[in-house]
């Protein structure tokens, strides 16, 4: 049986003063109280390298997402598929949209929505902490596993009346005690 290997790596992907936050959304970056970061691990010892990161920005789509995934993969001589690449989801973090991001460019006054340099800056970082986390790879022996069910972390945005339609809708923001004390819904525990 190959020995099995893990690796660990983290970059600081925090955006410059006025990149846009949530797409655009809110607020622009004022100051940093807490730098963003990709943080990973590399599963090596079985077959082509397997990567799990997440990183600390609203979500990642289209082009933006799989270039990031390839970056990763090709640093840890890998493909693209064994790359799992999760956004953590606060909302004053960057939303990369590459695609999206050019169409604004194409508008005049168009607002931005991401800096391409930086996204740009921040793929290469990631792929850098990765090569370079390889020249430091452990021995594992053993892996644990546990298992609880979660409740009241995340719920369904629409909850519907007895009638089928819409009673009311849910964000991460509600303030409604009503809408916040109906069930979660088709949530995963």
């Amino acid at each position: 049986m190959p020995a099995l290997h893990l690796a660990t790596f983290t970059a600081d992907v925090t955006p410059p003063l006025g990149h846009p936050l949530c797409g655009g959304w809110i607020e622009p970056v004022r100051g940093v109280d807490d730098p963003l970061e990709i943080v990973g691990v590399i599963l090596l010892g079985s077959g082509a390298p397997v990567v799990l990161a997440a990183v600390d920005w609203t979500g990642l789509r289209n082009e933006a997402y799989r270039t990031w995934r390839k970056a990763i993969a090709d640093a840890a001589h890998t493909v693209p598929e064994n790359v799992a690449l999760h956004c953590v989801h606060p909302h004053n973090t960057p939303f990369a949209d590459v695609e999206a991001q050019k169409l604004m460019a194409q508008v005049p006054g168009g607002p931005p929505i991401l800096d391409l340099k930086f996204f740009d800056k921040a793929v290469a970082a990631s792929a850098d902490a990765v090569r370079s986390s390889l020249k430091n790879s452990r021995c594992f022996t053993n892996i644990g596993t546990g298992q609880a069910k979660i409740e009241q972390v995340a719920s369904n945005r629409r909850v519907l009346g007895p009638d089928g339609k819409v009673k009311f809708t849910r964000t991460s923001a509600t303030k409604d005690p009503k809408a916040r004390a109906e069930p979660e819904g088709l949530i995963d525990p």
